[in-house]
């Protein structure tokens, strides 16, 4: 699938837009990263496409600056955490 991501740091007033594919569209509140070494994005609106169109959504996300240990830990489902 691909969508149409715009994608930017809190601080920033600026939005990058680049188009991307996905294997599953990220939902709200879902993380996401374009590189393996991250930076993550934090979804924060999507928008389908059910129409005839060059991308299946539009994606907008907030670069979340943790890694992908420290949203683990703090995201997870309580039957994942450790006792």
């Amino acid at each position: 699938m691909k969508a149409l991501v715009h994608r930017k740091k809190p601080a920033d007033a600026e939005w990058h837009h680049e188009v991307q594919s996905f294997a599953q569209l990220p939902r709200i509140g879902e993380h996401f990263a374009l590189r393996p070494e991250g930076p993550f994005y934090l979804t924060k609106v999507v928008f389908y496409c059910p129409f005839r169109a060059h991308y299946d959504a539009e994606i907008f996300a907030l670069e979340d600056g943790s890694s992908m240990s420290e949203i683990l830990r703090r995201d997870a489902p309580e039957c994942w955490q450790r006792e």
